[in-house]
């Protein structure tokens, strides 16, 4: 029977539910307390928890050999249908970044948990790339789609355009998207897709994220507000939580929102609901 719970913990542990798990030792090892026997069952109970670590490291390896090229087959499926109208009624999320920010903007890892006796404490990497803590729950809902960018993030399906026709695949996809995501920085390419976005008056289903002080600093902050000021577009003060928000038609701010929110508890539950409430 032992051997049972810690076979039990450790499945608990693959599939991210420390919670349940810790419940589970908890509330199980106080009736073994009782009778005497915690002795015997708690070193199995950790043998099934580091069976659940060696778990977490075979998915690592997993997400860059299997997930990474998936999504990038379902994202090269989407940009093809886009591109000759037959994409039909499929959803999809589109991303949008400076390449220059692809995989370099560190975030608090939102699945790290606050309690040091749920093995995840002592396991999940403290930083994650911001692109991965979005965009991993929104696949649950439905795919994520960007435009290039580094091989080495886990998170959206990368769409690989030439330099000659990367504008009319943006176009395509944006036009398309059941919600846009998008990280605003200085550059010309993220110029170029924010006049895009008003010109086809597509900032009514955009997301617009601030990145948080981990990812970018103030000043960095206040070079893209300026270039986009000169796109008559004005971005939010740099809040160092980091912020979602909208923008109208006139370029104006319309819906603030902290990020952290999103990270509390249930991210992809969250992330949903706001998607539902921008694209509806």
């Amino acid at each position: 029977m032992c051997f049972g719970l810690a076979a039990f913990q450790a499945v608990l542990i693959w599939a991210n539910r420390e919670e349940i798990g810790l419940w589970f030792f908890l509330h199980f090892n106080t009736a073994l307390v009782l009778d005497h026997r915690w002795l015997v069952a708690f070193p199995i109970l950790i043998i099934g928890e580091r069976l659940g670590s060696l778990g977490q490291e075979f998915k690592k390896t997993h997400e860059f050999g299997v997930v990474v090229p998936e999504r990038e087959a379902i994202a090269a499926k989407i940009a093809e249908s886009a591109l000759d109208g037959t994409l039909g009624t499929e959803e999809f999320v589109l991303y949008l970044r400076s390449f220059a920010t692809s995989g370099r903007l560190p975030v608090a890892n939102p699945q790290l948990r606050s309690i040091p006796l749920l093995p995840g404490f002592y396991r999940r990497p403290t930083l994650v790339d911001l692109e991965s803590a979005i965009t991993d729950s929104l696949w649950n809902w439905c795919p994520v789609v960007a435009e290039g960018g580094e091989d080495f993030v886990v998170g959206a399906g990368r769409v690989r355009s030439t330099e000659e026709k990367w504008r009319q695949t943006i176009v395509a996809l944006a036009t398309r998207a059941r919600l846009i995501l998008f990280i605003p920085h200085d550059s010309p390419g993220c110029r170029w897709e924010i006049r895009t976005l008003m010109q086809y008056n597509l900032q009514d289903k955009t997301v617009f994220v601030m990145p948080p002080a981990a990812a970018i600093t103030a000043e960095q902050w206040k070079v893209t507000q300026n270039g986009w000021a000169q796109e008559n577009v004005v971005l939010p003060p740099y809040k160092s939580a980091g912020e979602l928000f909208k923008i109208d038609a006139q370029g104006c701010i319309s819906l603030e929102l902290k990020l952290s929110t999103l990270f509390m508890f249930r991210p992809g539950k969250r992330l949903l609901a706001l998607a539902r409430r921008v694209s509806n």
